[in-house]
């Protein structure tokens, strides 16, 4: 391995785990907005905007400075979609619940959680688009990541969350931590530096 690969490697790696940790940052701000009152502006209106700025504020790349405003509009775009039209899939959440168990609000952040997400990835992805990024590749790792962030979110909340309600906090933050290492993962070849 040349020094310029190693040297790329670490940038990657870097980007990473700064990505994760972005990402687990605006899940505990989006978290504790909702904990003190703003349940409907932080999960409609303001989620995508803190993700977004914080995700740009790691990319750090002119070529990518529309990502905080594409991704907010994308966000708001796909909750309004998910709030407008619940009636699709409380029938997928019930079927998943009565085949496969586990608690009810497991399958509705599985199945529910990640449109917003979806929307917010389809925004992000013109600008991949634009640059000739593979942009197949961000919408499949954005929607298995919010899947396992609704999954993360929703396990470590049937424990956590009746202890005391300040933990639903870490309980975002770490759900999204995980959407961060999957998403980190595609953005390490779509976004990183170098």
């Amino acid at each position: 391995m040349t020094h310029s690969n190693s040297l790329q490697q670490v940038h990657r790696q870097r980007f990473l785990w700064t990505w994760a940790i972005a990402n687990l940052m605006g899940g505990a701000i989006i978290s504790g907005l909702e904990n003190y009152g703003l349940q409907f502006m932080a999960t409609l209106i303001l989620a995508g905007a803190i993700l977004g700025a914080l995700q740009g504020a790691v990319i750090r790349s002119g070529r990518f400075r529309w990502w905080p405003v594409v991704s907010a509009v994308g966000w708001i775009a796909g909750a309004f979609s998910m709030a407008l039209s619940q009636w699709p899939y409380r029938p997928l959440v019930d079927l998943l619940y009565g085949y496969l168990g586990l608690w009810e609000v497991f399958w509705l952040n599985v199945v529910i959680a990640p449109i917003p997400v979806l929307g917010m990835a389809l925004a992000q992805s013109l600008l991949l688009a634009r640059q000739g990024r593979p942009v197949g590749i961000w919408l499949a790792a954005s929607l298995v990541g919010a899947v396992l962030q609704g999954a993360t979110s929703a396990t470590l909340c049937l424990w956590l969350c009746p202890m005391a309600q300040s933990f639903s906090i870490v309980v975002g933050a770490l759900g999204w931590a995980a959407y961060g290492l999957l998403t980190g993962a595609a953005g390490m070849r779509l976004l990183a530096p170098g």
